[in-house]
């Protein structure tokens, strides 16, 4: 979702940058807009600014939804893309069942590239939800 172009700027909690980048990308197609919308939600999310990024969550979510209709649930990847959006709007239930759904229809088992990609976005949906024990993740109180 974030694109690899802004990622280094991501992971080296540059969010202001990303943000910056993905504001200056053309949006000539309905595609290329919602595209911006969810790279924006989920670089605002990493940043934990959820609440600056409500309403172009919202509105991603509209399209993404839509999206799935169209192009059926087997589109894992949107499943994921929407995750995100909800985690964003505070919808962490229904983020979390289907980060799992796009998980399990594609099992690591059954490609190891892209089942990992589900596998590790589910780990961070449920850290980004508050459920860093079933993540993986353990804190010092732990």
């Amino acid at each position: 979702m974030i694109r690899e172009t802004v990622y280094l700027d991501v992971l080296e909690r540059r969010f202001a940058d990303a943000l910056k980048a993905w504001d200056v990308l053309p949006t000539n197609t309905a595609e290329e807009g919602l595209n911006k919308l969810k790279a924006r939600v989920a670089i605002q999310v990493i940043a934990g600014h959820k609440g600056a990024a409500k309403a172009e969550a919202e509105q991603a979510r509209v399209l993404l939804e839509a999206q799935l209709v169209e192009r059926a649930p087997q589109d894992h990847t949107s499943l994921t893309e929407l995750a995100w959006i909800y985690v964003c709007l505070g919808r962490n239930d229904d983020a979390l069942r289907i980060a799992r759904e796009a998980t399990e229809a594609l099992p690591i088992e059954k490609d190891a590239l892209v089942g990992g990609f589900f596998l590790t976005g589910l780990a961070q949906i449920e850290a980004h939800t508050g459920h860093a024990f079933r993540a993986g993740i353990l804190t010092v109180s732990d």
